[in-house]
C-alpha cells in the first residue's frame, strides 16, 4: 500500500469523511482527496497529525510493502468519543504550532 491507500484505509476504518480529515490537517476536501489518489504530496507536518489521529506510527505511513490488500494491517480503531476529542485537540495543537511557527520565520527569515 502506498501513502495515499494508507490515508484513505484508515479514513475508512475509523468512519471519518474527507471533510472531517481536511478540517483536521486545515486544508480542503479537494486535497485529501488528492493525498488519497496519490496527486498531491502530503506535507511532512500532516504525517504527525495522521499518525497521532489514527494511532500509527509515521514508520506506517511511509512504509511501502507493495501488498495492495489489508489483510495484513494491523489496526487500532479508536471508538471512544473522549478519546478520539483528545486526540483531535492534539492535532489541533499541532496545527497551530506548526503556523507560529511559520510565522515565526516568515518574520526572522535567515
Amino acid at each position: 500500500m502506498n501513502i495515499g491507500e494508507k490515508i484513505r484505509y484508515l479514513r475508512e476504518v475509523n468512519n471519518v469523511s474527507q471533510e472531517k480529515l481536511s478540517k483536521l490537517l486545515n486544508v480542503a476536501q479537494q486535497t485529501v482527496s488528492q493525498y488519497e489518489t496519490n496527486r498531491r504530496n502530503v506535507p511532512l507536518e500532516a504525517f504527525e497529525i495522521l499518525a497521532k489521529y489514527f494511532n500509527v506510527s509515521i514508520d506506517y505511513l511511509f512504509s511501502y510493502n507493495g501488498d495492495t490488500s489489508n489483510e495484513n494491517i494491523l489496526m487500532i480503531k479508536v471508538d471512544d468519543p473522549i478519546i478520539r476529542e483528545k486526540i483531535e485537540d492534539y492535532a489541533q495543537y499541532v496545527i497551530d504550532k506548526n503556523k507560529k511557527e511559520k510565522k515565526k520565520i516568515e518574520r526572522n527569515p535567515k
